[in-house]
């Protein structure tokens, strides 16, 4: 699964859960995004190479990713920990001043991965994130 479509379902998902206030289902994709942006684990990989990372004695690239350094921020995971962070602000600690937050969040990343363009990700990458 490459970004641009992981994108678009996370944004989709998070924009679903907002409509319908299912509340439960945006802390688990908040939860999700910020341990995949601490850890460097991304499950989305995890899952579409686990047919062959079952029955092979090969760990799977994404925990692969484990063994080589945690410590290793790249502009996508540094990505991740931000949107993580930003909706964790907005929705669990200020849901009721910052409620535009998780749909503009929602919408922006729906946005770039239809598009494949992500501004956000544009200026980690100016700032010298690979």
């Amino acid at each position: 699964m490459n970004s641009k479509l992981y994108n678009a379902i996370y944004g989709g998902l998070l924009l679903i859960s907002l409509y319908f206030s299912l509340d439960i289902l945006t802390k688990i994709l908040i939860a999700l995004v910020f341990l995949e942006g601490l850890t460097n684990i991304i499950l989305a990989r995890y899952l579409v190479n686990f047919p062959v990372a079952f029955f092979n004695d090969a760990p799977p690239p994404a925990m692969r990713k484990i063994q080589t350094g945690i410590l290793d921020f790249n502009a996508p995971r540094i990505w991740r920990f931000m949107v993580g962070s930003i909706l964790f602000v907005s929705f669990l600690l200020f849901n009721n001043e910052l409620w535009f937050i998780p749909w503009f969040m929602g919408f922006a990343i729906f946005g770039a991965g239809i598009s494949g363009v992500c501004p956000m990700l544009f200026m980690i990458q100016k700032l010298g994130f690979k």
